[in-house]
C-alpha cells in the first residue's frame, strides 16, 4: 500500500529532534561568536602594537622643536625643510624622503 505521508506522531518525533538540535546547537553558536570576536580583537590590538598605534612617526620631533633647532642653528634651512616634509608624509603615510635621501640633522659643529 502507498503511503501518503508520515503520520502525526512520526511529525511530532521530528519536530522535537528539531527542536532538540536546535537547544543544544545555539549556545554553542554563541560560544564560536564569542571566541570569533575575541580573536577579531585581539588581533587589531596585535597590530597596532606593531605598526605602533596612532603615534606619530616622526622620530619623536614635533614641528615646534624643528623650529628650534633651525632658529639656534642645529639644522640649516635645507635640513629644515626635508626634515618638515619628512615629517609631513610620514603623517600622511607616504615614503620618508629625508631618509631614502640621506639628509640628517647636524649635531651643531662646523667640521
Amino acid at each position: 500500500m502507498i503511503s501518503a505521508g508520515p503520520s502525526i506522531p512520526q511529525l511530532a518525533t521530528a519536530s522535537d529532534a528539531g527542536g532538540r538540535l536546535a537547544a543544544e546547537t545555539l549556545p554553542w553558536l554563541g560560544v564560536l561568536a564569542g571566541v570569533l570576536v575575541v580573536l577579531w580583537l585581539a588581533a587589531l590590538w596585535i597590530k597596532r602594537r606593531v605598526a605602533g598605534g596612532t603615534e606619530s612617526n616622526s622620530g619623536g620631533f614635533d614641528p615646534e622643536a624643528l623650529e628650534r633647532l633651525r632658529r639656534d642653528g642645529s639644522l640649516t634651512d635645507e635640513q629644515y625643510r626635508a626634515i618638515s616634509r619628512s615629517m609631513a608624509r610620514r603623517a600622511a603615510g607616504l615614503e620618508d624622503d629625508a631618509t631614502r635621501l640621506g639628509v640628517q640633522a647636524s649635531d651643531g659643529r662646523d667640521d
